[in-house]
């Protein structure tokens, strides 16, 4: 596989400006008077793979004519036309002329001009004789240019193209138009996005054609000649300005670099991408080598190609200014034990994550292709640090990151893009390139940015995922962000179309697309113009009737798609349409996917779906089964192409960072009137810790005994396969057995769908991210148990309010005399916990338990209590219990705790260590233990309540360790600023 990538230039150097092309009969043209063209396709995230062999040195690079390139064209009906077998004297029969004649794919682009520069002379450019047609061919021929790699100076040989190797005509409907539908000679068709056509159509271009041109172009890769659209000055890439004044706007790489100004000067008006340094992209350092043109990737796939095999990533979700969180000193406990270990150094990183998923994809042999399903950033505006190497204070990180008054100072447009911008050329930049294609989703045009923690002016969270998205617990995350993170710029809904301009500008001109691959075709679809916030469907204790349940806060739903005009572009792919091959279709919003709050043992109990209504998909409402789904043409698709036609082999989506494989009975349920829908089954697919390799898992996933609508049992699982990713940058979610109330997590990851010589599914397999350091990415386990202490207890959550993971810890009562007399009194806690920790979902227990007061009775302002564990663990009615006391048990260090709760000053916390439970022979193993970092502990501010009870000499006194919801989730910034100067200065 190597890449490639095909340029416009246009003036034409004086090397070229003399060349002469025969374009028919006796008439010779002169190429000098060149014309602009944009190249519409490939683009950056749409390119184009060609497959098959090459003449000459490409040719040998091949391994010439070998046995397995013989299997390869005798499979395609190739051999035998020429009057050649397929044996094993492979050299004997294919010379080169009869292997590139075998072979004839050709590239494929849509290019579009200007209607002025074909019409005839004098007016135009076009000389009088010379037809349209012969005229794009003859520009094509002579402006056309390749070079190896996406190489900013682009480098190419001067020679031109060969006339008989160019085919040009225009579209079915050649005027460039938003929304319009275009499509190649065979291979590829797209909707132009109304954004990119916008740029195009105000600098003149308007008529698109289609062109193909033979692949031995790739020959002329690289040379001698440099671009003349990119220069070097002062160390620094530029686009210039031609100097004639019309021609300043005929310059494709000119036009996106004007269109991509985003204000920012430090960042040179965001023209240039950003460096990439050690595993990670350094948002806000300019790479000025590296700027923000249009680039034309084009692949090529050897003659014994057959399935792309796919790496697939969504819901990167990079927001740089985590790279600014990730450097702060703040502590939720200010005490030396903890030296190290910061807030900071626990944060998750999205662009790290999606760096290492390049990584990985990059470097697996069986991977082909990468295919990003939307969501790249959280949202558009970023924040950056303006020296990414120094170390800032927490006080100068709450200023960076700030989100009060004047916020548009310290956020920028298109920051987060650019960053992810710069990842993908990295990625084609480097050896073993992979084509990337990517989609839109919802996130990637919000405009608004939000804290850490938002909250509407009433208090409640309006997304309460966020801090867990970022591994930290909410008191973690609100003290690293600042007195900001719960602040809002806008209120309602933060999507706005408009904002999706970057992305159509530079990444890709079309909003939707179809490329026909060697054995598959893959279909992109967009989000859509708009989204939905609201569930509709039926309520969870009305099953069968036609009550809807209406509600606030559900994962959004892409309420313009599937669209007839998508459905235009799928449709002619199905079926016998395109040679049979199999259709791949990839999307943000969701199919199926199940509500996180439904585990993954429930979804696969016998009974799921057969008595239950949640594993049903409607066609005119919607359930607890597709979260995060489309809305428009849902009859068409699930009934018709999904589950009668079965003609989309697989599906690829995101949006709802919870993996899963999910497959559909046959058959349609009608049971309840004006409820038609399909069944759903979900599948879990393994984890790979490596690249490449063999996988031991057996497919297809095991059948079940369940009943399909149409009353047949048993079926085996086939496709459609419905695949929905993890989230690839934030913290996706992960349900085993109903541990954690939903809110559970795992690595961010990425999917390998593996196929075979057919383009059938034959492995899906999830690729997790390998972060040095952070515990390789891992979840933290105190993230999971704040989450649960703190949103049990919520009413869309758990009906058991109160319900939380530390019940109560309290001391047992001794005489109160003792706390100032001789007496040694005794000094033991009583601990509850939630007594589902010791279930067989969870298997955990409580390791580590230590005291920090703020007391004057410390030199440096802290008083540590360590406890111990005194007795085994019990389960009483719902706690499990045991007793702590303190560590050592001495008198001294009893009189020491009496004293510093005299004198103890208004921050108190408890730190809490957990661990997987021990072995025992008649109990499995924890199941959560492998997918947690159990390393760092849960930290939270706590009371300390003295209780007392009797009367005067019988009197007793006992200690409890209380969580208060005040203090649970958000800190006081001001008193740390006065305790803490020299940290939070």
């Amino acid at each position: 596989m190597e890449g490639y990538d095909l340029f416009w230039v246009h003036p034409l150097k004086s090397a070229t400006s003399d060349l002469k092309i025969k374009i028919g009969g006796n008439r010779v043209d002169s190429a000098k008077d060149s014309i602009p063209g944009v190249i519409l396709f490939p683009a950056l995230t749409t390119p184009d793979i060609v497959w098959g062999c090459l003449p000459g040195d490409e040719y040998a690079e091949l391994g010439r004519v070998t046995p397995e390139v013989l299997y390869a064209f005798s499979e395609r009906g190739m051999l035998e036309p020429m009057g050649l077998r397929r044996d094993d004297n492979a050299e004997d029969q294919l010379d080169e002329r009869a292997y590139l004649e075998l072979d004839d794919a050709k590239i494929e682009l849509l290019i579009a001009f200007r209607k002025e520069d074909l019409e005839e002379a004098p007016r135009g450019k076009r000389p009088k004789g010379v037809d349209e047609k012969r005229f794009i061919r003859d520009r094509v021929s002579c402006q056309l240019k390749v070079s190896r790699g996406l190489d900013p100076l682009r480098k190419y040989a001067p020679d031109a193209i060969e006339v008989n190797g160019v085919e040009a005509e225009p579209c079915s409907k050649p005027k460039l138009e938003a929304n319009g539908t275009y499509e190649t000679h065979s291979r590829f068709r797209g909707i132009l996005s109304a954004h990119a056509v916008k740029l195009y159509e105000k600098n003149g271009f308007s008529v698109v054609y289609k062109v193909r041109v033979s692949k031995r172009i790739l020959r002329q890769a690289g040379g001698p000649q440099p671009c003349t659209k990119n220069e070097l000055l002062d160390g620094s890439l530029i686009v210039p300005r031609p100097d004639s004044g019309n021609l300043a706007k005929t310059n494709q790489d000119f036009l996106v670099w004007n269109a991509v100004n985003n204000g920012c000067a430090s960042m040179k008006n965001g023209h240039y991408g950003f460096l990439m340094a050690g595993d990670d992209v350094q948002s806000g350092m300019v790479d000025g080598r590296n700027p923000v043109q249009s680039y034309h990737p084009v692949f090529f796939f050897g003659p014994t190609m057959a399935a792309v095999n796919i790496g697939h990533m969504a819901d990167i979700h990079l927001v740089s200014r985590q790279q600014i969180l990730a450097k702060s000193q703040a502590r939720v406990i200010e005490h030396g034990d903890f030296a190290g270990k910061t807030i900071g150094g626990m944060v998750n990183v999205c662009s790290r994550n999606i760096v290492s998923l390049f990584e990985k994809f990059r470097s697996d042999p069986e991977v082909h292709a990468i295919v990003i399903g939307g969501d790249v950033v959280d949202f558009n505006p970023g924040a950056f640090a303006e020296d990414p190497t120094g170390t800032p204070g927490v006080k100068e990180i709450w200023d960076m990151v700030d989100m009060g008054s004047g916020w548009k100072q310290r956020y920028h447009e298109n920051v987060d893009l650019l960053s992810v911008y710069s990842v993908i050329i990295h990625n084609y930049q480097q050896g073993n390139a992979k084509p990337v294609y990517l989609v839109s989703g919802n996130h990637d045009c919000y405009y608004s940015p939000f804290g850490i923690s938002p909250r509407l002016f009433t208090g409640s969270r309006t997304n309460e995922g966020i801090p867990a998205d970022h591994n930290l617990t909410f008191y973690e995350a609100i003290l690293c962000f600042g007195p900001s993170a719960t602040k809002l710029t806008k209120t309602g809904d933060p999507f706005d179309k408009d904002y999706f301009k970057w992305f159509y500008q530079v990444f890709t001109p079309f909003r939707d697309f179809s490329v026909e691959l060697p054995k598959q075709i893959l279909i992109g679809l967009r989000w859509g113009d708009a989204e939905s916030l609201l569930l509709e469907g039926p309520s969870a204790d009305q099953a069968g009737e036609s009550v809807p349940l209406y509600k606030v806060g559900f994962l959004p739903r892409a309420d313009h798609a599937v669209s007839d005009r998508q459905m235009g572009l799928i449709e002619p792919c199905l079926g016998k349409g395109k040679k049979g091959k199999k259709v791949i279709l990839a999307s943000h919003f969701t199919f199926t996917s199940y509500k996180e709050t439904l585990s993954e043992a429930m979804a696969n109990d016998a009974e799921w779906g057969d008595n239950r209504k949640e594993g049903d998909i409607y066609f005119n409402t919607y359930s607890l089964a597709d979260m995060g789904t489309f809305e428009t043409n849902r009859t068409k698709m699930f009934k018709k192409i999904l589950t009668e036609d079965r003609s989309i082999h697989c599906v690829l989506t995101g949006h709802s960072h919870r993996r899963g494989l999910y497959t559909l009975r046959q058959g349609i349920a009608t049971k309840w009137v004006g409820y038609n829908s399909v069944k759903t089954d979900f599948h879990v697919f393994p984890t790979t810790q490596g690249t490449g390799g063999s996988s031991d898992w057996a497919w297809p996933p095991p059948r079940r005994n369940r009943q399909n609508p149409d009353g047949s049992t048993n079926a085996t699982c086939v496709a459609p396969w419905i695949i929905v990713s993890d989230s690839g940058g934030s913290v996706p979610r992960r349900n085993i057995a109903g541990e954690f109330k939903g809110l559970g997590s795992d690595r961010p990851s990425g999917t390998k769908v593996v196929f075979n010589s057919e383009g059938e599914v034959v492995n899906v397999r999830s690729v997790p991210v390998n972060i040095r350091g952070a515990h390789e990415g891992k979840p933290r386990i105190a993230v999971a148990l704040d989450y649960y202490d703190i949103m049990c207890d919520e009413a869309f959550l758990d009906k058991n309010k109160g319900k939380v993971v530390v019940k109560d810890i309290a001391s047992v009562a001794f005489a109160a005399k003792d706390e100032y007399g001789d007496r040694r009194p005794s000094l033991t806690f009583r601990v509850d916990l939630a007594a589902e920790l010791n279930d067989n979902s969870y298997r955990i227990e409580l390791a580590g338990m230590t005291l920090y007061c703020r007391s004057r009775m410390s030199r440096d302002g802290w008083s540590k209590f360590a406890f111990a564990r005194k007795s085994n663990w019990q389960v009483h009615g719902d706690v499990v219990r045991a007793s702590w006391g303190l560590d050592g048990d001495s008198w001294s260090d009893i009189r020491y705790f009496f004293k510093c709760m005299q004198k103890s000053e208004s921050t108190n916390f408890l730190s809490l260590v957990f661990r997987p439970k021990p072995s025992e022979s008649d109990k499995p193993d924890s199941p959560i233990a492998h997918y947690y970092d159990f390393e760092s502990p849960w930290n939270f501010e706590v009371d300390l309540e003295r209780d007392t009870s009797g009367i005067l000499k019988w009197k007793t006194v006992s200690y409890r360790i209380k969580r208060v919801d005040k203090k649970r989730e958000i800190p006081n910034h001001k008193a740390r600023q006065e305790w803490y100067s020299e940290v939070y200065a």
